[in-house]
């Protein structure tokens, strides 16, 4: 009997060290190749992000999964750390797609991450997704009935406010929480408090500027990225926290009104050319595309123009017409809100960040235990010599 017992506790202590359906698990989120892999670290050497004495490898994350190792992977920021240039695809003699595997990785521990399970069954299967896309549709277009025309403004700044405090505070706060527990929390070495306070602008940095994006592909993609995020970020801003749609009533010349045309004529700009260069596929990062790699384009693109169309409605006069239009961008917008941003790719704009900052720290953590490894070691061989 007792070793019996002693057969399960070992069985489930090797299980928690080497799960054998992991790798099946993270095929479900996208294409992920390791049989033809030779183990040659190809890879990592011809990632421009591993010359820089970061501990950044994107085979060792790959070997996780063929270990099977889940809370390895879970605790990995490699994946966040790759932005797709498609060197090591490129390069990979045995054409593995090393960083279409890393963006299966990004989808798969997200889903870790995500305390409502939601992102797991809209990744994996595209009747949730879209199932989810229609419910939130139907949901704002009853909701909008209720509504007479001239309401739908009040209503829809409203439902923006609300929303952006919803997802916050309800799935984000908790899932950050969890994405620093699996990657920094329960890890060892444990970092000290200063690496908290002097690696944050890191993170700041790279949300501002996402220099890393430039050291890995052409320049030319990163301003595209740049000029995505940073459209996006000046609308939300201007939309939920400056309510600029209401400016509407403004003069034509007015700086603040022609201000907001301008930042919203170059996100729709941007996020077009995102969309057209995925439809042609020259790049290596758009060989292969997922049902979330197309929602979050396409409906940035619908969302913003329905928006900028409302807009311009409403400042001629034709406000009918304005407002019928604004009623269609509240639709788009409830799906994009309560679906594609806090359950979806446009989560990379939150994690990303993020993995960089918590990266940093777990590297100074590391630095302060090599040192005082090394001051030990050095005491002890004073000690012997005395």
């Amino acid at each position: 009997m007792l070793s019996k017992q002693k057969e399960r506790r070992t069985v489930r202590k090797r299980e928690e060290w080497a799960d054998p359906t992991l790798l099946e698990e993270v095929r479900k989120y996208g294409k992920f190749d390791v049989n033809a892999c030779l183990n040659c670290a190809g890879c990592t050497i011809d990632c421009p992000l591993t010359s820089n004495g970061t501990t950044f490898s994107p085979r060792r994350t790959i070997q996780y999964v063929r270990a099977g190792l889940r809370e390895k992977l879970q605790g990995s920021l490699d994946p966040w750390l790759c932005y797709y240039c498609g060197d090591c695809s490129t390069s990979c003699p045995r054409q593995t797609e090393t960083g279409e595997s890393m963006m299966t990785l990004r989808r798969y521990v997200t889903t870790q991450y995500d305390w409502t399970g939601l992102s797991s069954k809209f990744y994996k299967s595209k009747v949730w997704q879209i199932g989810a896309l229609i419910v939130a549709g139907v949901a704002m277009t009853t909701s909008l009935l209720l509504f007479r025309p001239h309401q739908l403004l009040e209503f829809g700044h409203l439902f923006e406010l609300s929303a952006v405090f919803a997802v916050m505070l309800l799935i984000f706060i908790p899932n950050i929480l969890r994405m620093y527990w699996f990657t920094v929390g329960r890890t060892n070495p444990k970092p000290s408090f200063k690496p908290y306070l002097t690696e944050l602008k890191t993170s700041v940095l790279h949300a501002v500027t996402q220099l890393q994006l430039r050291k890995c592909t052409e320049k030319g993609f990163w301003l595209k990225h740049w000029f995505v995020a940073a459209g996006y970020v000046l609308t939300l801003i201007l939309l939920v926290f400056v309510g600029w749609f209401q400016t509407y009533t403004y003069p034509a010349y007015h700086p603040f009104k022609l201000a907001g045309l301008v930042v919203i004529t170059v996100l729709l700009v941007f996020t077009a050319i995102l969309i057209i260069d995925r439809i042609k596929k020259r790049e290596v990062m758009h060989k292969f595309s997922q049902l979330s790699d197309w929602l979050f384009p396409i409906w940035l693109f619908m969302m913003i123009f329905t928006l900028f169309l409302a807009y311009i409605s409403l400042s001629l006069g034709t406000k009918g017409v304005g407002y019928a239009i604004y009623a269609v961008h509240l639709v788009i917008l409830s799906q994009w809100a309560l679906v594609i941003v806090p359950f979806s790719k446009w989560t990379h704009f939150l994690y990303r960040p993020l993995a960089i900052y918590f990266h940093a720290i777990k590297e100074k953590a590391s630095q302060m235990q090599l040192l005082r490894e090394g001051k030990l070691s050095l005491e002890r061989v004073k000690q012997n010599v005395g």
